[in-house]
């Protein structure tokens, strides 16, 4: 994906805040170059939350869905959401082996 993706303008100006996606919100993080990794985990985790062990599936659900629409900032956001509950899942793997 590129840069270009990733940080084409938002309709909602930063007055509005309240009113932003969670993808509107990372990409005006970006915008201001500040790093919008964490706010993305806590995404994650949130979802792990809600759905359990099913978390990475819904995600790579999403992600295939945006992939099927073209999204590209959806893309951008399913593909951080997996990555991350992905990693996670690894860690874990390699922690108890």
């Amino acid at each position: 994906m590129t840069q270009e993706a990733l940080t084409a303008p938002t309709e909602k100006s930063t007055s509005q805040i309240s009113d932003l996606s969670i993808l509107d919100l990372i990409l005006e993080m970006q915008r201001l170059d500040m790093d919008p990794q964490p706010f993305l985990e806590i995404a994650a985790r949130d979802i792990s939350a809600q759905h359990g062990e099913k978390g990475l599936s819904y995600t790579k659900i999403m992600m295939d869905r945006m992939i099927d629409l073209q999204d590209k900032g959806g893309i951008y956001l399913w593909t951080a959401l997996h990555t991350i509950l992905n990693n996670d899942l690894n860690a874990c793997i390699k922690h108890y082996n």
